[in-house]
């Protein structure tokens, strides 16, 4: 008797698939290379990172979840954010400004504070455990993508961070790892019988 683990281990894969948003004036990238967020100046950044084949079923519990991420340059400054999914059964690429303010992010959400990262080397996020068990309870399932946004909460000027996207680096575009038991629990394995 088995439990029902599986591992997924998933990488941004389009140009299209991860994205930025700011203010003054309210813009949309997603051809850039790298994913922003923070404040710079008069600017507020977030970010969005799309994942495909995902496909966790209703039912299934989240037991690990986190995205590896690769700054491309220092910073250790007081940075505020906040990481969250957003909150439906497979979204489609974020195409506009309006688009990316207008999807819905699940109500559990994960504080990224103040950490320190290093040019060129992969840190990986908090856990994300309970935003994407919601998006799971929500939607009947993740379908065959999720989106995960990093929203900045309040930083001060100066205080951002990018790390490469899929433009910047095929090889260090954002990454997402996810550890679930699916829905049913538990399987039973047949035992080969030698005659």
């Amino acid at each position: 008797r088995l439990s029902k683990l599986a591992v997924l281990d998933l990488q941004v894969g389009a140009s299209a698939d991860d994205c930025i948003r700011r203010t003054n004036p309210a813009e949309f990238i997603n051809n850039n290379g790298t994913v922003v967020a923070g404040q710079a100046g008069a600017r507020v950044y977030s970010g969005a990172m799309r994942f495909t084949a995902v496909n966790i079923g209703s039912g299934a519990t989240i037991n690990v979840c986190y995205a590896p991420v690769t700054p491309d340059v220092n910073n250790s400054g007081p940075l505020l954010t906040l990481l969250r999914f957003e909150d439906a059964n497979n979204p489609a690429q974020i195409t506009t400004e309006g688009d990316f303010t207008a999807r819905a992010r699940t109500t559990a959400q994960t504080a990224w504070d103040s950490p320190s990262f290093t040019a060129d080397v992969e840190i990986n996020t908090p856990s994300l455990v309970t935003s994407l068990q919601e998006v799971v309870n929500d939607n009947v399932g993740t379908g065959a993508a999720t989106q995960l946004f990093w929203d900045d909460n309040g930083s001060t000027n100066g205080d951002f961070v990018t790390v490469y996207s899929y433009d910047g680096s095929t090889i260090k575009a954002p990454k997402l790892h996810i550890e679930y038991t699916a829905g049913g629990g538990a399987v039973f394995v047949p035992t080969l019988m030698v005659i």
